[in-house]
């Protein structure tokens, strides 16, 4: 006979969640935390205020990620060539979600199959420098973004029965959509661009779309360490003119604000460990 426990987890990387015991009070099932590694097929379309895409980062990046079921951070580390001048551009991003995870269902006719609500708060940075370049030595600008949305998962997990792999093999998928806003803050340190101004000026409004899957095998390596496979997308719109006034957001979530295009994808499939 066994007991359903459900805890919310609200805090980072927290190992919180559904739980399983049995009748003597010996605890089966368990949230983990991930640590994944891997490279990004990252393209970051920045158009300045001039018309130019100096800026545009397109190409791989190596990525690391802390995860858990409600939350993660992810850091990446990439130089590509650059678009308009001689040279390449360095890219440096760190991508932080906080949030937590509405219950909808746990069990499905029996089956240990849940699915959930995710409520997400997401903040973002991204240094592009241009490097190895004669006409813009070191100039760099430095993009902030900050969104709030939900979405829909689902987690599974799987009883193989096999001598090793017992139960412990899980799984979850979300998606998840945001809207926020994106802009340049270079000018509290330098002016990237002395010729132009800044690269984007004021907030420009943004609707993201972040699609998350994570399969786990617990415990394979023995005690309580096991192995995590991933994938990460990421599509991320943002409006070409700053934002006047608050009714534009509304515009954006309606899907009736105009300029709205996509700007930036990100695909990173990861692999790394689970406790």
């Amino acid at each position: 006979m066994q007991s359903v426990h459900s805890t919310a987890g609200i805090f980072p990387f927290q190992n919180t969640g559904t739980g399983i015991t049995n009748d003597a009070g010996e605890k089966t099932r368990r949230n983990t935390t991930s640590v994944t590694a891997g490279y990004i097929e990252d393209e970051f379309n920045l158009r300045s205020d001039n018309g130019s895409y100096r800026y545009r980062f397109n190409g791989k990046s190596t990525g690391i990620m802390l995860s858990s079921r409600s939350s993660s951070a992810i850091f990446s580390y990439g130089i590509a060539d650059a678009q308009e001048t001689e040279g390449d551009i360095r890219s440096i991003t760190a991508d932080l979600n906080l949030g937590g995870n509405i219950s909808i269902f746990r069990h499905l006719f029996g089956v240990p199959i849940g699915s959930f609500i995710p409520v997400r708060v997401n903040m973002g940075y991204r240094n592009l420098e241009l490097m190895d370049n004669t006409e813009y030595p070191g100039h760099a600008v430095n993009i902030g973004t900050a969104s709030l949305g939900g979405g829909l998962g689902a987690h599974i997990r799987i009883p193989t029965g096999l001598p090793v792999l017992q139960d412990n093999l899980t799984a979850f998928a979300s998606v998840v959509t945001s809207v926020g806003g994106i802009g340049e803050f270079s000018g509290l340190t330098n002016d990237p661009m002395p010729d132009s101004g800044d690269a984007i000026s004021g907030i420009r409004l943004t609707k993201n779309t972040d699609f998350n899957f994570e399969a786990k095998f617990e415990r394979l390596l023995g005690g309580k360490t096991g192995v995590t496979a991933g994938l990460t997308l990421r599509w991320l719109h943002w409006t070409d003119e700053r934002a006047d006034n608050a009714k534009q957001l509304l515009d954006v979530i309606s899907g009736k604000q105009q300029g709205l295009g996509l700007q930036a994808t990100q695909s990173f499939f990861r692999i790394g460990i689970n406790w």
